[in-house]
């Protein structure tokens, strides 16, 4: 009846705070709560009950939300701030050893300096789905499955982890954490995921070039799988492998085409989750010139044949210049292979036109093989598909080459899954997007937006992301040279 009580008084306390009624709470969980014999049980029904009202006061969101997290910190028997920063110093870094999860590098810092620093009441910024979304899948889990971590020791954790390299590690983390817990600014999910863990993958989506070739294709879904399996979301760039009907030398046989293919990069990712905490992300793309690109346009459709349709991944299509241009003037378009136009897919700007219009020359003689559409269906076909799946993504390739600042490394020719991150990617290098958010809401005064405080958080949040590139375990070999030598 004690910790009942002190339920009772948790939640009278915290609608006080928002002056909300909480016999309106007790009211919808009344006929639950005789039948109900746990405080776990009676948690459950509040917690319910206060979510039911956030539609009448968003404010019950907060409600529901301090009730989780008293049950969270009752499951871990944290019953004030000092059992708080006491759990953290102690029990926490001996089940992360125990369970064999956190880089025991983590003896680097003062703990007990870190542990004084943590501010439980930060706890409370939380509304309902926030930390409902880190009890389902951000905070630490052990061996059996049982959380043991609350939100201060996560940002601790994430804060420590992206400080590891620093000369004085416990000063940045301190730093890191008074920026992330009063939520100026947030790592990304991989960052959330995997910071201060033995294999810390904190880098958020890659972008790899499938080459033209059973090995090439072959090792880009191994890469992929590899890179989704430490939690990174995957753009793959198609456009170099050859259509359907191309010459294959040495078998004297013809091509399947890229759909095959793109077929088996779908069901990779519905075989491996991000960190086991999420299903897998991939974007494919391809360039409208390539002559697998109309049966393309189809690949999200719920009707056909399913061996040649994509359901679990997103698609892109690479449009150019010099199409809008034939779309705008009702011209033809001319789809190639891309093994027969080398050099087209790298091209850009009035490189591309003039490569392009060559190589349009040589499928007129009859040297090359292609096939002619009207530009301008082209562009309805694929708007059509826009409209009734969501799919291709329409990008526009010049669009971010002009933007691009490693012109000198490679032509951009695939984004992330956000479609925000473009860079280059080749067949020795797999691009690597290093992500952080500035949450522009917590920088709002009486005169505009707090423009001293945003550069101070810009400076903590930049250094962090540059150790995050140093830190970074990586899946692959291409996508470690890139992230270290381009630092984008």
């Amino acid at each position: 009846m004690v910790v009942a009580s002190s339920l009772l008084d948790v939640l009278h306390e915290t609608c006080s705070v928002f002056n909300l009624d909480d016999k309106r709470i007790r009211e919808l969980a009344k006929s639950d709560i005789g039948k109900k014999s746990s405080v776990n049980s009676m948690l459950d029904v509040f917690v319910i009950a206060a979510k039911s009202l956030v539609e009448e006061d968003p404010d019950y969101s907060y409600v529901a939300s301090r009730l989780l997290l008293y049950k969270l910190k009752l499951g871990l028997g944290i019953e004030s701030v000092d059992d708080y920063k006491n759990y953290f110093r102690t029990v926490y870094f001996r089940l992360g050893v125990s369970n064999d999860i956190l880089d025991e590098r983590f003896s680097r810092f003062d703990i007990g300096t870190l542990s004084n620093a943590i501010d439980p009441d930060r706890d409370y910024l939380f509304d309902y789905i926030g930390i409902r979304t880190l009890e389902d899948r951000y905070f630490l889990r052990g061996k059996d499955k049982t959380i043991f971590e609350l939100p201060q020791m996560m940002w601790m954790r994430v804060a420590m982890g992206v400080s590891l390299n620093e000369t004085n590690p416990t000063d940045s983390a301190l730093a890191v954490y008074n920026e992330l817990s009063t939520f100026h600014y947030c790592h990304s999910t991989p960052t959330l995921f995997n910071a201060l863990l033995k294999r810390p993958q904190l880098s958020s989506c890659f972008g790899l070039q499938a080459q033209d070739s059973i090995e090439g294709i072959f090792d880009s879904y191994k890469e992929s799988a590899q890179l989704q399996k430490y939690a990174g979301g995957v753009a793959q760039d198609w456009s170099l492998v050859r259509a359907s009907g191309a010459y294959i030398k040495g078998v004297n046989g013809e091509s399947s085409g890229v759909i095959p293919y793109l077929k088996i990069a779908n069901d990779t990712a519905v075989s491996v989750h991000q960190a086991g905490k999420r299903n897998g992300a991939v974007v494919v793309s391809l360039a409208n010139w390539h002559l697998d690109f109309e049966e393309f346009l189809d690949a999200k459709k719920n009707r056909g044949d399913d061996r040649r349709r994509l359901h679990d991944i997103n698609t892109a299509g690479w449009i150019s210049d010099l199409f809008m241009e034939r779309v705008i003037k009702d011209d033809d378009w001319t789809l190639f292979s891309p093994d027969e136009v080398p050099g087209l897919h790298e091209a850009q700007g009035k490189d591309f036109e003039s490569l392009y219009k060559r190589f349009e020359n040589q499928a007129a003689s009859g040297k090359i093989r292609s096939k002619k559409v009207k530009a301008k269906d082209l562009w309805k076909k694929q708007l059509s598909m826009l409209f009734e799946t969501g799919h291709p993504w329409v990008i526009f390739k010049e669009a971010h080459n002009l933007r691009n600042q490693n012109k000198h490394a490679g032509t951009i020719a695939s984004s992330n899954l956000c479609t925000e991150i473009s860079l280059h990617s080749s067949d020795k290098e797999t691009f690597v997007c290093n992500l952080a958010s500035l949450n522009l809401s917590r920088f709002i005064g009486k005169d505009g937006l707090l423009w001293d405080d945003i550069a101070a958080t810009i400076k903590v949040a930049v250094r962090a992301l540059d150790n995050v590139i140093d830190i970074n375990f990586y899946p692959s070999d291409k996508a470690k040279l890139a992230n270290q030598t381009h630092r984008p």
